[in-house]
């Protein structure tokens, strides 16, 4: 279903030696999930055996962020906002498929608590890199994250010196590229490019920079049936994608790989150009998709999406209660929740930019959920 075949594939390519395919070339995501799934396809474990592992993924992620938040709030108020994350059940919908965003969750979690521990104690930088590399390697929007994080820590050693919390910090994000590194030299052997990571950004900035105004800016397919099983859109609403997107699509795909993705980029840089105030309304279209799943072009209001308000409603109110007192706090918050709120928030914003899904906010959630964890303890009386 959907993206599970790519993956499987992607194991099954690593396990005899390489990664994108020998015939044709597709880096449309990163190595990291299939690295992880690649022992089960190995012994051929059969697709159920590896959906089990979701549970898992998800279990670990529960128990890591009560344990990260212990480090930093009250008892009760980690144990509060750790059931919450237990039943935030937007988070689940991914957990029957083969997809990459229950592991990248766990990732982050690991993250999140191996860097609080390492700027806390100063022990583990490299099991906090370690986490932060295979995140990198499985959600390759964090490429992006990552340098603008490191720019934020240099101007805070221009201003401050060399603290160590900034040593401590450039040492776990020099671990998380060496641990990316194989992959970089890899791409690098394939196109010639430098620091690349993906071909697959294009195409998902092509559909945000859609200019029509009954398309928001979510993800579509080269066919223009639906991206999502149970999401197929209708054959009027195909052929108004095709009439409108057809011609783009023809003329792109006489391209490949690198040069298909360059293509991709240019028409949707075009289009923002020509249309800013479009691309802006896709924007916040997108970030009402990433907390409400709506609204999807060419596609009502079903009941399921309003079902995903409950969460998202109490997500965002808490966000934005916390960014309201997150200035007042920032002086005594500590080194490791102003780095994770800093990704967390790059993170977010870099994901507006391309299209983007509940499931984007639930991989970054827990991480959040570590920043929002102090504001509320320090702001609302959560203990016992």
């Amino acid at each position: 279903m959907s993206d599970e075949g790519r993956y499987l594939e992607f194991a099954g390519n690593l396990l005899q030696g390489y990664y994108s395919p020998k015939e044709g070339f597709s880096l449309w995501n990163g190595p990291g999930y299939p690295i992880a799934i690649a022992p089960l396809v190995a012994v051929g474990a059969p697709r159920f055996v590896i959906l089990l592992a979701n549970a898992v993924f998800q279990y670990l992620s529960v128990v890591f962020l009560f344990k990260t938040l212990t480090l930093i709030t009250h008892r009760r108020a980690a144990l509060s906002l750790t059931i919450g994350w237990g039943l935030y059940f937007t988070a689940y919908e991914t957990l029957p498929y083969v997809l990459s965003d229950t592991f990248a969750t766990l990732l982050a979690t690991l993250a999140a608590y191996f860097t609080i521990k390492t700027l806390k104690d100063g022990k583990g930088a490299w099991k906090a890199g370690l986490s932060w590399g295979w995140l990198l390697l499985t959600k390759v929007i964090f490429a992006y994250v990552f340098p603008v994080v490191l720019i934020l820590i240099l101007i805070k050693i221009t201003f401050n010196g060399w603290t160590p919390h900034a040593k401590k910090a450039l040492v776990i994000f020099g671990i998380a590229y060496l641990t990316a590194s194989p992959y970089l030299f890899y791409t690098y052997q394939l196109t010639g490019r430098w620091y690349y990571w993906s071909d697959s950004g294009g195409m998902s900035l092509y559909w945000m920079s859609t200019p029509y105004p009954d398309e928001y800016g979510d993800w579509n397919n080269e066919r223009f049936v639906g991206y999502f099983k149970g999401m197929a859109l209708g054959d009027a609403a195909t052929a108004a994608l095709k009439a409108r997107h057809q011609a783009d699509f023809d003329e792109i795909y006489r391209y490949e790989g690198p040069a298909r993705d360059d293509a991709f980029k240019q028409k949707a840089i075009a289009n923002i150009k020509a249309h800013p105030g479009k691309y802006a309304l896709n924007c916040l279209a997108n970030v009402s998709r990433m907390f409400f799943g709506f609204p999807i072009s060419y596609v009502g209001l079903k009941l399921h999406y309003l079902i995903r308000l409950v969460p998202g409603s109490i997500v965002f109110t808490l966000m934005l209660f916390c960014l309201l007192y997150t200035p007042f706090l920032w002086r005594q918050m500590p080194a490791a929740i102003k780095l994770l709120f800093a990704i967390g928030l790059i993170y977010l914003a870099g994901s507006t930019l391309l299209s983007a899904y509940p499931r984007m906010l639930s991989v970054i959630l827990p991480m959040l959920l570590c920043w929002m964890g102090y504001v509320l303890d320090n702001r609302v009386i959560i203990r016992g």
